[in-house]
């Protein structure tokens, strides 16, 4: 009897242990696929859904992201907001026109 207590014992802590291995990879939110998933048009909410919360990178005013994307306006419009998402070295820039992503961008993949 003690040898199939002991088996379920490992049976079970293996188990959690994939699991817990398994549930971690679910955390990764910037991937190719979600990156593919994001379309100009989406909300900002649209796009929280798929890859999380992002930083707002602007206040205001003209800048050229990394990527040369135009971001912000000369004029002081605050219409055009950029968003950054950072994760694991991987990097994605979002510019959102009117509430609406009009480019995204990505580094470090």
């Amino acid at each position: 009897m003690a040898l199939g207590h002991s088996f379920r014992g490992v049976t079970s802590a293996l188990v959690l242990v994939v699991s817990v291995a398994l549930l971690g990879g679910c955390n990764e939110k910037l991937t190719e696929e979600n990156f593919d998933r994001l379309t100009v048009g989406m909300s900002y909410s649209e796009v929280e859904g798929i890859i999380g919360e992002g930083t707002r990178e602007d206040s205001g005013g003209y800048g050229i992201s990394g990527a040369g994307i135009p971001t912000g306006s000369n004029s002081g419009d605050s219409k055009q907001q950029t968003y950054t998402w950072d994760e694991d070295g991987k990097k994605v820039i979002i510019v959102f026109n009117n509430g609406k992503l009009q480019s995204k961008s990505k580094s470090g993949w």
